[in-house]
């Protein structure tokens, strides 16, 4: 597999992991959550929790998300899980989709379907079995299991011990001095003893691979002379670009540091043109409110990033207690409903605030001090006060070391003009009264006449 390939593969992997069913469900959640041995669940079950232990018979799918995970039971539909430990010792009927630290099939493990998972460690013990294909991407896999499909693996250390029914394909970055798992955890104990698996590709003398064996690795595996490589071994070692002889040498750190602000600008510039023109007047109350309402802009941006993250931990806790609620109602069918919106809400404010810290808040504080010289409210006028505001801010926040600094500075004043916006604040009108001057004698002369006649 070719490092683009491995790419791909780890969306795959992002993309499958977060497909979640909207069928009728059960929800469960709390410390430990427990299916009994003697208790089946006929719809699926979606558990959050420290611990999920499912020792009864699951007849649809199970969705999964604690710190440790366990089926001894039987799930017969699809298992979807994220925790620090997943172990399996059951069945499973069907497609497994689930990332952890570490993750055990136990020897009376039974998958029926395909195995798609991420982690820092994965073993499928003796007698294990899986009935379609496996994929996995992560630092070390002990495969002492049956796989009767293909295997396709991006790892750094990988032991096959077991057999594997059709072809194996393996991207591996690992040399044979690569570091135990231990030292990749930071010594923090956890429930599943995950296995020391030797640096680079193994493959022992109970290996045996019925297709082809593809591995592209810089070293060489270490394959036992007893290992059943029925359909061939293929190694490719990994292309390094080669060095272009017509290549521009390589710029200065300045030079560098310049093209970077350039393109910031042009995208910050981007940015800032859609919103202004899309919301002209709310955009150009957000600049004002910045101009003439600094110090208050300023603690408008900290009780604005203050309440935002407010705002999501909030609508998180919402949707854990809508989803609850829903649940003790018996409406298990707007449990997922309710999860996905959640789940979008949380993205689409978080995508906001992103985009407002990296582009828009320098935007809106390139209009405000581009309008300190230009005032007047015509489009062309409007529109150049904040090109030219936008480059004093790309130029300032290039400067080395202080940069930084003033970036953040930025953002608060930008986000702080919206904040006092969004609060209903009204910029300061920066000017005065025509101061008031005698009427012409005409008009006075009129006036004159009419109180007469009165």
């Amino acid at each position: 597999m070719t490092k683009p390939q491995f790419s791909r593969l780890l969306l795959v992997l992002a993309l499958i992991a977060t497909s979640i069913p909207a069928l009728a469900a059960e929800f469960r959640s709390g410390k430990d959550v427990k299916v009994a041995a003697e208790e089946t669940i006929k719809d699926d079950l979606y558990a959050f929790g420290e611990t999920i232990t499912i020792d009864g018979i699951l007849e649809g799918d199970l969705i999964a998300f604690a710190k440790d995970i366990i089926i001894n039971g039987e799930v017969r539909g699809d298992v979807i899980g994220a925790g620090q430990t997943i172990e399996a010792t059951g069945t499973l009927g069907d497609d497994v989709r689930v990332a952890g630290m570490a993750i055990k099939l136990g020897p009376k493990a039974k998958v029926s379907g395909d195995v798609i998972a991420a982690g820092m460690s994965l073993e499928t013990e003796k007698e294990s079995t899986i009935g379609g294909d496996f994929i996995f991407a992560g630092y070390q896999a002990l495969l002492a299991g049956q796989i009767d499909k293909d295997l396709l693996a991006g790892i750094a250390n990988l032991q096959v011990a077991g057999k594997i029914g059709g072809d194996a394909e393996i991207y591996s970055d690992s040399d044979k001095d690569a570091p135990p798992v231990d030292a990749m955890t930071g010594g923090q104990p956890i429930r599943i003893k995950m296995p020391q698996v030797p640096g680079g590709l193994t493959f022992d003398s109970t290996a045996e691979v019925a297709g082809k064996l593809k591995y592209t690795s810089k070293q060489d595996a270490k394959i036992d002379g007893a290992a059943k490589l029925i359909g061939g071994v293929s190694h490719e070692i990994p292309k390094e670009d080669p060095a272009d002889p017509n290549a521009p040498p390589p710029q200065s750190e300045t030079m560098q540091r310049v093209y970077s602000s350039l393109r910031h600008f042009a995208c910050a510039a981007l940015i800032g043109l859609v919103v202004f023109l899309v919301l002209p007047k709310s955009s150009l109350a957000w600049a004002d409110n910045v101009r003439t309402r600094p110090l208050a802009s300023l603690v408008g941006g900290i009780a604005g990033g203050i309440g935002f993250f407010v705002l999501l931990i909030g609508l998180v806790i919402a949707t854990v207690i809508i989803a609850i609620g829903v649940g003790m109602a018996t409406l298990d069918e707007l449990i997922p409903t309710v999860l996905f919106g959640g789940a979008l809400g949380f993205g689409i404010l978080l995508f906001v605030f992103i985009l407002f810290g990296a582009f828009l808040a320098q935007a809106v504080v390139g209009l405000a001090l581009g309008r300190i010289f230009l005032k007047q409210d015509n489009l062309g006028t409007r529109l150049g006060a904040f090109l030219v505001g936008l480059a004093v801010v790309a130029l300032a926040l290039s400067i080395p070391y202080a940069g930084g600094i003033l970036a953040f500075v930025v953002f608060l004043f930008g986000l702080g003009g919206y904040a006092l916006w969004i609060a209903g604040f009204e910029p300061v009108s920066d000017t005065m009264p025509p101061a008031s001057s005698p009427p012409p004698p005409r008009q006075m002369a009129m006036a004159a006449g009419t109180a007469a006649k009165a």
